[in-house]
């Protein structure tokens, strides 16, 4: 997804989106909320993107790339 905004995904919210790690690793999720954070303003985005998955998926700490 090139543009990883709070706009962008909650006009996706209740899709499949496929989820990499920075090794490669990839599962598809669906994204179930997007919620704006305290600390959101005009020089930044601040926002946390819940993701559901029908299995037990653990991932190291770090970000994903959607």
């Amino acid at each position: 997804m090139d543009n990883y905004n709070y706009e962008a995904l909650c006009e996706i919210i209740g899709q499949e989106v496929v989820v990499e790690d920075s090794q490669g690793n990839a599962v598809s999720l669906k994204l179930s909320d997007v919620n704006k954070g305290k600390i959101d303003g005009e020089e930044w985005e601040a926002f946390s993107v819940i993701y559901q998955g029908g299995e037990r998926i653990l991932y190291s700490s770090g970000n994903l790339h959607s």
